[in-house]
């Protein structure tokens, strides 16, 4: 039997500034995960795994046995410039079941320690649109571990600098 689920609720405000068109919103997601090992399942099992537009671009952390308030900013200096600062927190949902990938592959087995605090990411990300069908963005990434990582194996903090080109047509 299987008795998971999910929820995400985000509340944001676009202040009446029209020179940087700021927008501020929080939000929280919660994926269930498993009580106890064997019997029902309690995890959630994203079946279209991508959690990179939900819970970083570091793409760390998957939408299972996760619990991540987070928050942003966006502001728009110049046109077709947008700038954009989120911060995330990562608990697990239940503190005996894993810590699991975007992928949905266990990352870290969750018996070793009734842990739960995960870490922290934050990302800053610029985009600007070129033309049209023309996007380019560039950003940078840091992976805060927690109590959980570090009681766990290795521990390290990450970082993660990215740019690309998309075209559309």
């Amino acid at each position: 039997d299987i008795s998971a689920w999910t929820i995400t609720g985000k509340l944001g405000y676009t202040p009446p500034a029209a020179r940087l068109s700021p927008h501020v919103y929080i939000e929280v997601d919660y994926a269930s995960g498993d009580s106890r090992p064997g019997g029902n399942v309690g995890t959630f099992n994203q079946l279209f795994p991508s959690a990179h537009g939900f819970l970083g671009y570091m793409d760390f952390v998957g939408r299972q046995n996760i619990i991540s308030p987070n928050a942003g900013l966006t502001l728009t200096p110049v046109r077709d410039l947008t700038l954009s600062l989120q911060q995330y927190f990562f608990w697990r949902a239940s503190d005996r079941d894993a810590f699991y990938n975007t992928g949905g592959a266990v990352v870290r087995p969750g018996t070793e320690t009734t842990a739960r605090y995960i870490g922290a990411e934050i990302d800053l990300l610029a985009t600007y649109d070129f033309t049209y069908h023309l996007l380019g963005y560039a950003g940078y990434s840091h992976f805060f571990t927690g109590e959980f990582i570090r009681k766990t194996g290795p521990s390290k903090d990450s970082d993660f600098f990215y740019a690309a080109i998309e075209y559309t047509f």
